[in-house]
């Protein structure tokens, strides 16, 4: 089970001085040698969390390749914006968004093959601040008239006046 798998892990991690991710990439961990306890137990954690993370990079960073090429396949005006983990922020003409709401979850969903299948949310919103208040994942559409980014001026205002308060400090 879970615990099997995390052993082993380790003990490779330990034997190999490195772990790989589900596409072979590879990242090594020094800290598994150090004669300090605490680093010692950093080097576990990172030995367990890269090839979950690591491989949730990979498929993202595949998803957003395949994506990319879809939208300039179509023709579409569309853009990708921002990447967050494992969320991604389009800009999208009005015309578009039905397009991009069959688009991209399908392209996302199918980016590779697992024996799990890979389930994607999806947010349509008319600006950054009311998706981010939104609490369910993945894919956010940001509708707007104009597909140039800077040209309503209205995304700088929102990131200006740091309307994040109620969830985050701002910070000066």
């Amino acid at each position: 089970g879970v615990k099997n798998y995390m052993d082993m892990i380790k003990a490779d991690a330990y034997d190999c001085g490195y772990v790989r991710t589900l596409f072979n990439r590879k990242r090594v961990i020094d800290e598994l040698h150090s004669s300090n306890f605490m680093v010692r137990q950093s080097g576990e954690r990172i030995a367990l969390n890269t090839p979950i993370q690591g491989t949730s990079a990979d498929i993202m960073k595949i998803a957003m390749v395949k994506i990319f090429n879809e939208m300039n396949e179509k023709g579409l005006k569309s853009k990708m914006l921002l990447q967050v983990h494992d969320e991604l922020i389009f800009e999208a003409p009005l015309s578009e968004i039905e397009r991009l709401k069959v688009l991209v979850p399908e392209v996302m969903e199918s980016a590779i093959e697992l024996k799990v299948p890979l389930k994607v949310g999806k947010v349509i919103a008319d600006g950054f601040i009311a998706i981010k208040y939104n609490n369910e994942p993945k894919i956010f559409l940001i509708e707007v008239e104009n597909t140039k980014y800077f040209d309503t001026g209205k995304y700088i205002e929102l990131k200006q006046t740091r309307e994040y308060k109620s969830k985050f400090p701002v910070m000066p």
